[in-house]
């Protein structure tokens, strides 16, 4: 059989969308695609994450294990997720309590590992065992407490408590440094300087 004005066979109903009808789906599917990845990338990237790292309270483990990661780093434990290093802390060098506050008590004091004068990131240098700014020389004791150099004040500090044994730090709360002059740790460097 034919249909009026075509030959037999070579007209059948269509079903379902047309070429271009489909093409134009695709591509506004594929379009809607990477939209909503683009948007969902950014909402994960700009969302804080607290629990992790900087900004929230971070839970570093028992006493005895974080101050065995001191020993073993020759003096600091570095936590580069929460911008903090970890020292030993010994109340009786600290006759007056001065540090109590961030302290709480415990053998252990949590300091922000950004320079005070312009944000570097300070390193430790283990030849003289203290902290030094790499980038204009500002020097820092174990203890962050200033030695030398062009910031105004030593390391800040973050609050550090341990409850039932755990060790935790409140990056979140950022406690200035100690002044210039203020420091109470008296020990010279072990070794050179690194900068």
């Amino acid at each position: 059989a034919s249909i009026a004005g075509g030959s037999s066979g070579s007209w059948r109903r269509q079903s379902g969308p047309d070429r271009r009808g489909f093409l134009r789906m695709a591509w506004l599917t594929a379009l809607w695609a990477n939209v909503s990845a683009f948007g969902m990338a950014s909402v994960a990237f700009l969302w804080p994450r607290l629990g992790q790292g900087f900004g929230a309270v971070v839970t570093l483990g028992t006493a005895d294990e974080v101050s065995g990661l001191v020993s073993e780093g020759g003096g600091r434990y570095e936590i580069p997720a929460a911008r903090m290093y970890v020292v030993a802390y010994d109340a009786a060098s600290d006759p007056d309590g001065r540090y109590t506050e961030v302290t709480d008590g415990a053998a252990l004091m949590a300091l922000y590992q950004k320079c005070p004068h312009l944000g570097c990131r300070v390193p430790w240098c283990a030849s003289s065992d203290w902290f030094e700014c790499p980038c204009h020389g500002s020097r820092y004791n174990r203890w962050g407490e200033y030695q030398f150099g062009p910031a105004p004040r030593g390391m800040d500090r973050f609050p550090l408590q341990v409850v039932d044994g755990i060790v935790t730090v409140d990056t979140g709360r950022v406690v200035t440094g100690p002044a210039r002059g203020a420091g109470i740790l008296q020990e010279p460097p072990t070794g050179p300087h690194c900068g």
